[in-house]
């Protein structure tokens, strides 16, 4: 099988949705779920149209309500910030470094990327 094969398969039980995190994951919760979840980041309203993004500090708490509740397996990424910590205590926490990247980090072809940032994996399994 050449990789796109390969790709194709693996993809073939993956559902992507395009919903409010709570309507997704009500519909597809299960013992045998394991969603990932990259909300957006506590502070990083700035970076997206205010159209586009409306996610508040009330969505970041009801999302870890509803992810204490979960049936099945999440994974969740965050930056580290003492309220994601506080709010997910208990949970399997793992700290990641991640290059940090821009556009400006890929103008006239360069690949460089900036220093390493920190990045949380937080887990229920």
């Amino acid at each position: 099988m050449n990789r796109l094969e390969l790709i194709n398969a693996r993809l073939k039980k993956v559902q992507i949705e395009c919903l409010d995190f709570e309507k997704v994951i009500e519909k597809y919760d299960s013992k045998s779920t394991l969603f990932y979840l990259d909300p957006l980041y506590i502070g990083g309203e700035k970076y997206y149209k205010r159209s586009a993004v409306n996610f508040k500090m009330e969505d970041h708490l009801r999302l870890a309500e509803l992810l204490k509740r979960l049936k099945g397996k999440f994974i969740l990424s965050y930056h580290d910030h003492e309220f994601v910590r506080k709010t997910y205590k208990g949970f399997k926490t793992v700290m990641k470094g991640v290059p940090k990247y821009s556009v400006s980090n890929f103008q006239y072809g360069t690949r460089q990327h900036k220093p390493i940032g920190h990045e949380l994996l937080i887990m229920n399994y």
